[in-house]
């Protein structure tokens, strides 16, 4: 499996760190997919842009992660993808993109009620991000 994933700017960043944590608990509603598409549109790097160009990105780096990235039976990214795609969207990030980032992870998790697996994702993007 080709590790090598390809994120180019602040707004995948923010798509991938959303897809890794909507994967976490390994059950992707779209109560949850809406929830994160309208806290993307509030961050810097997607604000007024429209939700299918929003839910195009998610989908197009979504499919990148899946695509290249290891993951358990149940579809979750393993614990070394996560940490593929800390280092991948890190240097894209100032420290307020990191923390708005961490605010996304964070909202993302409780999106359908944080599970284990997702505050664990996101305290390792807490640490990451020294926020």
């Amino acid at each position: 499996m080709d590790t090598n994933i390809e994120i180019k700017d602040s707004a995948e960043a923010l798509a991938a760190i959303a897809s890794i944590l909507i994967a976490a608990d390994s059950v992707g509603r779209v109560e949850e997919r809406n929830a994160v598409i309208e806290r993307l549109k509030t961050t810097g790097a997607l604000a007024g842009q429209e939700n299918a160009h929003i839910a195009a990105l998610l989908g197009r780096v979504t499919g990148q992660l899946c695509e290249r990235l290891p993951t358990t039976e149940s579809g979750a990214f393993t614990p070394a993808a996560v940490g593929a795609v800390i280092e991948a969207v890190k240097p894209l990030l100032d420290r307020s993109a990191r923390a708005e980032a961490l605010d996304l992870a964070e909202a993302t998790a409780h999106a359908d009620s944080a599970s284990p697996e997702e505050q664990a994702i996101v305290d390792r993007f807490r640490v990451a991000f020294a926020i």
